[in-house]
């Protein structure tokens, strides 16, 4: 594989996110192997073990090892990898999450019943009389659904707690600016604050499977990826 070749897998791993803001997005790192071909990484346990591998790790703000490093032996790097196998990890059944498995759905706006109980009570207060009893589109006219959506995935992509639950307030807001009446802007514009604040104090065990499943399934790709035994 060439130099552009190692660009292109770069390209195509964080091109599929593009959408995404940039936040501490995995190093894509890609080296030759002493066996003549390539080690790849996706994830940030690869990456590291691959970058203590090398004579010179490069600088961590890179995207991409240059092919000019020295070659790693694959076996000793597919047994570090092993021993990095994240806890209740299911190798042969990796969890589904959004950069590793194209199965992988949102849900919404939750199923979580701590942050639906939290949405219920700002409801409640903000517009009883006009609720339907759909959780997506809380506010008549507007949905939240494409803003919960996003927020399933970017805590299903790892990435910052807190940055994914203040995008999804600036999300829902976006979304309230279909009310013409400044009266009903606040209203809907309360409601988003309650569904970011439901987030925000209940969604921590969510976010924190999904971080559990994340690292399974992207430690599960990195073996796969380079031809490691599970």
């Amino acid at each position: 594989m060439k130099w552009c070749s190692v660009m292109l897998v770069a390209g195509l791993v964080v091109g599929a996110n593009a959408a995404d803001p940039p936040v501490d997005l995995p190093p894509v790192r890609a080296v030759p192997a002493t066996d003549g071909g390539k080690i790849i990484c996706y994830g940030y346990r690869c990456a590291g073990l691959l970058n203590s591998l090398l004579p010179a790790p490069p600088p961590i703000e890179m995207d991409v090892i240059s092919i000019d490093q020295s070659g790693v032996d694959r076996s000793q790097f597919c047994g570090m990898l092993k021993s990095q196998k994240p806890s209740s990890c299911s190798a042969s059944s990796p969890p589904a999450t959004p950069d590793t498995d194209p199965s992988w759905r949102p849900n919404g706006c939750g199923n979580n019943w701590r942050v639906q109980a939290a949405m219920q009570l700002g409801i409640m207060a903000i517009v009883p009389d006009d609720f339907a009893g759909n959780y997506n589109a809380p506010y008549s006219g507007v949905s939240f659904e494409a803003a919960c959506n996003n927020h399933d995935r970017c805590y299903g992509l790892a990435f910052d707690k807190a940055f994914c639950d203040e995008r999804f307030g600036d999300e829902m807001r976006s979304a309230c600016s279909l009310v013409s009446s400044s009266s009903g802007y606040n209203q809907c514009a309360g409601l988003a604050d309650i569904y970011r604040g439901a987030v925000a104090v209940f969604g921590a065990s969510a976010y924190q499977s999904a971080v559990r499943d994340h690292e399974c399934a992207v430690w599960v790709k990195d073996m796969k990826q380079n031809g490691c035994s599970q």
